[in-house]
């Protein structure tokens, strides 16, 4: 199977791909984009985005963490990937306003590696569970990650909110 140039994975980490510090989520947390707020109160329960409890969340979460970095010096996104089970793994990301709207080939590049090396590290599935509502987001899953949808869950989020899960498989297109 032929996979498209733009979606190959990078062998080499992009200069901007950090280890994730305690400061690159608070940063994150305090400048997070609107619809990522929401997806947080979707997937937590949470009554209101309070950033201090999004960053420790972020900090404690039990992940391979990254953040990709601007030229700013400051995080545009920072995320990672937890073990769903073995060989399965759900990754997660946030991010800022600012960061999207300059940093986005960063951001493309950087998450396109991160994929690579979780398939390099034995994973058969990558999977991303998003707010349905996030269509930018589920754009970018399709076009630039090469994830497909692969469901559509509603009343799933904690506040009734319909979720999507996007996807890519090895093996699997592209």
């Amino acid at each position: 199977m032929r996979i498209v140039p733009a979606l190959r994975f990078p062998h080499k980490p992009p200069s901007s791909v950090v280890a994730a510090r305690n400061w690159h989520w608070q940063y994150v947390a305090d400048n997070l984009r609107p619809d990522e707020q929401a997806h947080w109160l979707a997937l937590t329960g949470f009554s209101h985005y309070v950033p201090d409890d999004a960053a420790k969340a972020w900090m404690n979460s039990p992940s391979i963490k990254m953040a990709i970095i601007g030229k700013n010096g400051y995080p545009l996104v920072a995320g990672g990937s937890i073990l769903v089970r073995p060989g399965s793994i759900d990754l997660w990301m946030c991010g800022t306003p600012e960061g999207w709207k300059t940093g986005w080939r960063e951001i493309t590049k950087g998450v396109r590696w991160f994929m690579g090396q979780q398939f390099k590290a034995g994973a058969r599935r990558l999977q991303i569970v998003t707010l349905q509502s996030r269509t930018e987001a589920c754009q970018w899953y399709k076009d630039a990650l090469g994830m497909q949808l692969e469901g559509t869950h509603p009343k799933a989020g904690a506040n009734g909110e319909t979720l999507v899960t996007y996807s890519r498989v090895v093996g699997g297109s592209p």
